[in-house]
C-alpha cells in the first residue's frame, strides 16, 4: 500500500480549518463586553463633568490633568474612566488647573500641586453615571465587541484562504518536481504494451 502524501495532507488542512472555524465560534460566543475607555470633562470647580470622547486625553488639544477610574455599570460592564481637567490662564499669563470657586472667583495651581490632586481626586471619587449614561456605555461597549468579532472574523477568512492557497501551491510544486499530472495524487505507471496474439486457424 502506498503512503498517499497528498490525501495526507488536504485532511490535515481540513482539520486546521475546522479547527480554526470551531475556535472562532467558540471565542465569539463566550467573549464579554468589551472594556469602554471614554472621557468626561469637568471644565471649571462645581461643573458637571460632560462626556467628550471615546478615547482616552492625549495629544495637543489636551492640555490639563487627567485623573483615571475604573468603574462597572449595572450589567456589567467595564468603563475606564478619564476625568479630564483643562488648564486655564491666570492673571499672571500661567496655565494652571483651577481647583476652587467661590463669589466668581477661581483658585487656581500647578497640575501636581497638593490643592490640584485633591480637588482632581475628590471629584473623580465622587463620580458615578446617570441611567442613562449607563445605557450609553453599555451600547458602546456592544458595539465594540461586535467590531471586535468582524475583525476577528475577517482575520480568520484571510487565514483559511492562505491556508488553502499554501496547501494548493506546495501540491502544484511536488507535483511538478515528481512529474505528477494536476489532479492526481501518484505518476501514473507506464503501460507495457503487449505483442498481439497470432489468431487460431481451425
Amino acid at each position: 500500500m502506498r503512503f498517499n502524501i497528498f490525501a495526507g495532507t488536504r485532511r490535515l488542512v481540513l482539520v486546521v480549518a475546522v479547527l480554526s472555524m470551531l475556535g472562532f465560534i467558540f471565542w465569539a460566543f463566550t467573549i464579554s463586553n468589551a472594556t469602554v475607555y471614554t472621557t468626561f470633562t469637568v471644565d471649571r470647580p462645581g461643573a458637571t463633568p460632560t462626556w467628550t470622547n471615546w478615547s482616552f486625553p492625549i495629544g495637543s488639544d489636551f492640555k490639563g490633568k487627567d485623573v483615571r477610574k475604573d468603574l462597572t455599570t449595572k450589567t456589567g460592564t467595564g468603563v475606564t474612566l478619564y476625568l479630564y481637567f483643562p488648564e486655564k490662564k491666570a492673571d499672571d499669563g500661567r496655565m494652571l488647573i483651577p481647583f476652587r470657586s467661590e463669589d466668581g472667583r477661581w483658585w487656581m495651581n500647578e497640575p501636581y500641586s497638593e490643592p490640584v490632586e485633591t480637588y482632581t481626586k475628590q471629584v473623580a471619587n465622587s463620580f458615578t453615571f446617570t441611567a442613562e449614561q449607563e445605557r450609553v456605555m453599555d451600547k458602546q461597549s456592544s458595539h465594540l465587541r461586535w467590531k471586535s468579532i468582524g475583525e476577528a472574523g475577517g482575520i480568520l477568512v484571510g487565514w483559511l484562504v492562505s491556508l488553502g492557497l499554501g496547501a494548493w501551491v506546495v501540491g502544484w510544486i511536488v507535483r511538478g518536481f515528481f512529474g505528477i499530472p494536476t489532479g492526481m495524487d501518484f505518476k501514473p505507471e507506464k503501460v507495457i504494451p503487449q505483442p498481439e496474439r497470432p489468431e487460431e486457424t481451425e
